[in-house]
């Protein structure tokens, strides 16, 4: 019997359904007990192998925060009060999972740990933005990160603003069964 999860009543699916991006934040700070929250959310994502080799930068002091701003040209997020950086270990990466490890699965990886960050915000009345630098050699600097550690994912975290823009409209994947071009039809 195939059990079918109601989305108007199931967590999971309201969590998911309040998942957005925001843009703009007001200047409250964000408490480090959140922060530690979403930190925890980030090291629950899956690590390929089940290997330990993601890193967690969390900034919160303003001056660097603003530093981090003007070295990623794609910062788009006004007023942001902290910044969560995944990074991965690239020798542990490379040691455990080879060069497979550590130049692909380590980035999927970080996409993960950054949707559960986003999924777990909104239930602690945060948003947050997803951001990629071109730059990693200015975050290196700015984070004082050693060479073997690569920046993957910034997020920037903060208290939306009361009136955030739209959400993005909602959009259905194209979705194929068993291959490519052979639509989905659900069993009736």
């Amino acid at each position: 019997m195939t059990v079918l999860a109601d989305p108007s009543t199931s967590p999971l699916f309201e969590a998911l359904r309040r998942r957005r991006m925001h843009r703009a934040f007001t200047d409250e700070p964000v408490a480090d007990e959140l922060l530690e929250q979403l930190a925890w959310a980030a090291s629950r994502a899956p690590m390929g192998g089940n290997q330990l080799m993601r890193r967690i930068v969390v900034v919160t002091d303003p001056r660097r925060v603003r530093t981090l701003r003007l070295v990623t040209p794609s910062f788009g997020a006004i007023g942001s009060v902290a910044v969560m950086v995944l990074c991965t270990d690239l020798a542990v990466a490379l040691e455990r999972m080879g060069t497979l490890g550590r130049d692909l699965l380590s980035l999927v990886d970080a996409g993960a740990a950054a949707e559960n960050v986003a999924i777990a915000a909104p239930a602690l009345g945060l948003g947050v933005s997803f951001i990629r630098s071109a730059n990693d050699a200015a975050l290196r600097s700015v984070l004082a990160l050693p060479t073997h550690i690569r920046p993957d994912m910034m997020i920037a975290i903060g208290h939306p603003v009361a009136q955030p823009a739209a959400a993005a409209r909602s959009r259905r994947p194209e979705i194929d069964r068993d291959q490519f071009g052979e639509p989905w039809r659900s069993e009736q």
